[in-house]
């Protein structure tokens, strides 16, 4: 069996990364980048550097698994407490 994988984080090797990041107060903003392509920017209002990599992990996720909407990714900011993005 063979396992398919990607990696994600803030190192210039992940397959997606977050970079540009910028906290402020209780929030984080940050560019999400996948494969080199930049998918666009998120705004957290969720404060740490964990909540910037879940949420690069959840983009992570539904681009590797087909997903070519950037609408995937940005659901979950629009939920209470977590902000918007744009791309």
């Amino acid at each position: 069996m063979q396992k398919t994988f990607v990696t994600y984080g803030f190192s210039r090797s992940a397959d997606y990364r977050a970079e540009e990041v910028v906290a402020s107060g209780m929030t984080n903003r940050f560019a999400v980048f996948a494969r080199g392509e930049r998918l666009g920017e998120v705004f957290l209002r969720a404060p740490g550097r964990h909540n910037v990599s879940n949420a690069l992990a959840a983009a992570a996720v539904a681009w590797s698994s087909g997903s070519r909407s950037t609408r995937y990714a940005w659901a979950f900011p629009r939920t209470p407490g977590w902000g918007g993005a744009s791309r």
